[in-house]
Order: structure tokens, then sequence, then C-alpha cells
């Protein structure tokens, strides 16, 4: 596996948060700059996010977190589509913990990020968000943690490159 090095600015996380309204981005992949705009990568069309996304995967290993990724790579071969999830109980906890509020803030503040991701996700793609049949790979953050989750990803990556040599 190469080793490649990416620096986002100015995106925040995948975590949702009261304050954090995301409408643009510069993302250095291996020292190659890309601008997003509005939360997609140039340009606001599934053309216009399908094709960076497509020039970036095609430029060398990179993770891309959400923007219908899975979808824009699905006709790559070496791609590991990833669904990380966890129950609303665990989900709220962090969002709680993260934005120091009440658990029912929390709460509605991951069911509207949730409707916000499914809206995007089944409007641009062909497939429906959450669904694990459209992914390689669905890991459950609630029962093995965050780095539980990166650990089963890094090896799942391993085992299918080791499998992609024969």
């Amino acid at each position: 596996m190469q080793p490649f090095k990416i620096h986002i600015l100015g995106c925040g996380s995948a975590t949702p948060t009261l304050h954090h309204y995301p409408t643009s981005q510069i993302v250095e992949i291996n020292g190659k700059i890309y601008q997003s705009a509005n939360g997609t990568l140039v340009g606001k069309t599934l053309d216009g996010f399908k094709g960076t996304i497509k020039k970036i995967a095609e430029e060398g290993p990179c993770v891309i977190v959400g923007r219908c990724a899975d979808y824009a790579l699905e006709e790559m071969d070496n791609v590991v589509s990833v669904f990380v999830h966890a129950p609303l109980e665990k989900r709220a906890a962090r969002v709680a913990e993260y934005e120091k509020i009440d658990m029912a803030a929390a709460k509605k503040l991951a069911l509207q990020n949730d409707k916000k991701r499914a809206s995007y996700y089944n409007y641009y793609s062909n497939k429906k968000w959450g669904d694990g049949a459209t992914y390689d790979l669905c890991v459950n953050t609630g029962k093995v943690g965050i780095y539980g989750a990166a650990e089963i990803i890094k090896n799942y990556v391993i085992m299918k490159e080791s499998r992609m040599e024969f």
C-alpha cells in the first residue's frame, strides 16, 4: 500500500455540530490542491463532483468521506466502499459531549444530519443511503469504537489488496 498524505482545510469533521456550516474547503492530496464549493468538490452538479472524485482517485490512494464517492467510483476495481454507523444513542452521546448540549438536542441534531445525508445521497446516486448491500463493508462504531473501526477498515483493505494480486 502506497503511503499518502492528505490535508483538509476549512471543512471541519463529519460530526454534526450546531455552529458548523461548511461552504467551501481546500483539500491537498499528495501535493495537489483541490477546491470545493458548497460542500461538493468542484461544481454543484453530479458530473462536476463525480469527475473530480474520479480524478483524485486515479492519481493515487486517497480517502473520500461522503460526497457519493462510492457511486462516483463504482466502476473502479481498487475501491473500498465503507459505511460507518452507530446506534442513535451512541451518536447522540458523542454529539452531546462535543457540542456540550443535552441528549434530546443531540438526538435531534443527529437525526437532522441523517436526513440531510440521506437526501443528498439518494438524490445524487442510484442507491439508498445506509443500505448495507451497496457497500463493501459496514462498520458499527457503537460496537467496536472509532479506533476499532479504523483497524477493521485497514485490515479489510490489506486483505482486498492481497487478493487483487492473484
